[in-house]
């Protein structure tokens, strides 16, 4: 009986918490106005993230989602990320350094970002449009300079097809001068 009354109790903490995290899809949802289908699309490829990352409508330049890490490395509650508009976490004054076009739709450029508090940091980022039901949509997954230094240091594999770090910041300088 005590075993029992346990297990109901975590379930019941389980369910508990599980509702509230549909509630707050839905509620996310709702604000996007976005429909069902397209909204749990763009969450999955979100969720499959490992990197900072966020997705935006083309159009609108609107936020309509962004995982925690990139809420945390920028400073905002996912409340206060959605239903923004991305002038306020990317910078007007830096073009973004385009190092790779690849003909699957994405992307890999240098672009500064800003924090909720103001500061400012250059991240390398890897971007893909999404068209889901004739709308555009676009994925940013991001990580700062000092993370890809450390993987670009780690990186054997000369054949993956990415340059490596140090020839992309003698890229940028030979296009700057």
């Amino acid at each position: 009986l005590l075993f029992f009354s346990i297990g109901s109790l975590v379930m019941g903490t389980f369910f508990k918490k599980k509702d509230k995290q549909i509630l707050q899809l839905e509620k996310l949802r709702k604000i996007t106005k976005m429909n069902s289908t397209s909204f749990m699309i763009l969450r999955e490829i979100l969720d499959s993230q490992d990197e900072d990352a966020l997705i935006y409508d083309v159009n609108t330049n609107q936020i309509l989602l962004a995982n925690k890490k990139a809420c945390q490395t920028l400073g905002f509650t996912t409340n206060e990320i959605v239903n923004s508009h991305l002038d306020i976490i990317i910078s007007k004054n830096f073009n973004p350094i385009v190092f790779n076009v690849a003909k699957d739709k994405t992307s890999e450029e240098l672009r500064q970002f800003v924090t909720k508090c103001g500061y400012s940091f250059i991240a390398g980022t890897k971007n893909k449009k999404i068209s889901i039901q004739n709308k555009k949509y676009q994925l940013i997954s991001f990580r700062n300079l000092p993370k890809l230094a450390e993987i670009s240091a780690t990186d054997k594999n000369d054949d993956t097809g990415y340059i490596k770090f140090t020839e992309r910041l003698f890229e940028i300088s030979h296009q700057i001068t």
